[in-house]
């Protein structure tokens, strides 16, 4: 606060809130502004309304937060850069693991390709009939001594016409 003399005091109910901190450059005959934020125990906080300058800023601060918020036009020193995502290197990344992947399974599918081929099989057949059971004559053929007649559809395979 400024009073009839023009001297300065500090209000002690200061309200928290405000448009940020900005040294801005309306005249082009007025040299960029400079701001110095020291806080060596405390935190510089950005907030939502920023800090924008017009010239150089030097933060010297234990924790800073909200850097997004801080637009230099100058040098800056004591603020953390944030690290820009490269897109493209994401995507050529992606694009490179996809087509491990598939190598890879495009490799598996031959090896199992090869395994199946040189694969031996097991066949398992069951003879139900041995075909018709006359001669050449046509005349029934005489059933085998070890068959009896109640046994002779089961064991013997002849299903008698």
């Amino acid at each position: 606060m400024y009073d009839d003399l023009g001297l300065v005091s500090l209000s002690p109910s200061t309200p928290n809130t405000g448009a940020g901190i900005a040294t801005l450059n309306p005249i082009p005959e007025i040299p960029p502004g400079d701001i110095d934020l020291i806080a060596p125990l405390g935190t510089v906080d950005a907030g939502e309304a920023g800090i924008r300058v017009s010239g150089n800023v030097n933060v010297a601060a234990l924790r800073m937060v909200n850097t997004e918020n801080i637009q230099v036009q100058g040098k800056s020193l004591g603020i953390p850069t944030i690290a820009a995502v490269n897109v493209e290197a994401l995507t050529n990344a992606s694009a490179t693991a996809a087509q491990a992947a598939s190598a890879a399974q495009d490799a598996m599918a031959r090896d199992w390709a090869s395994v199946r081929q040189n694969q031996s099989s097991i066949l398992s057949v069951r003879m139900l009939g041995a075909g018709a059971q006359t001669d050449r004559t046509g005349n029934r053929k005489p059933v085998p001594a070890r068959c009896s007649a109640t046994t002779r559809r089961h064991r013997c395979g002849w299903l008698g016409r």
